[in-house]
């Protein structure tokens, strides 16, 4: 079973691919602004960030209909292809508040 597996993100979503051997491998990075390369877009975009949150009110730096903040919070997903084999069992996507429970 070769294949590939492509995956998109916006926010704060986290896809793990998860092996037989029970190792897990994270396929994705959140969107948040503490990413240096999100804030520096932030930055560039004339944005600030506070309190981990971009203008001090949002905890993501990509998402879908933030009319407030569109300047600043993109919502251009970042995308990616992964090889998949026989070793491959399962994909769990999840949220951040499952994701940082869990790991």
């Amino acid at each position: 079973m070769n294949g590939k597996l492509t995956i998109a993100n916006i926010g704060d979503s986290v896809a793990t691919l998860v092996r037989k051997d029970s190792s897990w491998t994270k396929l994705n990075e959140e969107h948040t602004p503490s990413r240096t390369d999100e804030q520096l877009r932030i930055q560039n975009s004339n944005g600030i960030i506070f309190n981990n949150r971009v203008e001090g009110q949002l905890s993501v730096s990509r998402a879908f209909g933030d009319l407030k903040l569109k300047d600043f919070v993109i919502s251009e997903p970042e995308g990616k292809t992964w090889p998949l084999t026989a070793q491959d069992d399962l994909l769990i996507l999840s949220s951040d508040g499952l994701y940082n429970a869990y790991s």
